[in-house]
């Protein structure tokens, strides 16, 4: 289960990328990219090659056709710092995602 994630359509792909789960007692953040094929019903994880946007919710997230891109902007996440104290993060990078084949 998560939520904060993002789902954008490029071609005959959903891009599903990204969110959070949180259970009240732990949370985990999220920086993997599936996609759903429109054509065939089948989920696969796609991997990231070259350097990953970091786990993140509440970001950005938009398609562009030409060549098929992804484009991920911004975002949230929480650490744990000193003493597991919480510390939230506003990320403010942009990544490009280029799904590869099968689409």
């Amino acid at each position: 289960p998560r939520s904060g994630h993002r789902m954008v359509q490029v071609k005959k792909l959903l891009i599903i990328f990204g969110g959070f789960h949180d259970n009240t007692s732990d949370y985990r953040y999220f920086n993997d990219v599936h996609a759903f094929n429109l054509e065939t019903y089948s989920w696969m994880k796609l991997e990231v090659l070259g350097e990953a946007p970091s786990p993140r919710s509440g970001f950005v997230m938009a398609p562009c056709t030409e060549p098929p891109l992804v484009n991920i902007y911004g975002g949230y996440s929480k650490e744990k710092g000193k003493r597991n104290a919480v510390l939230g993060r506003t990320h403010s990078d942009m990544f490009i995602l280029a799904p590869d084949g099968g689409y």
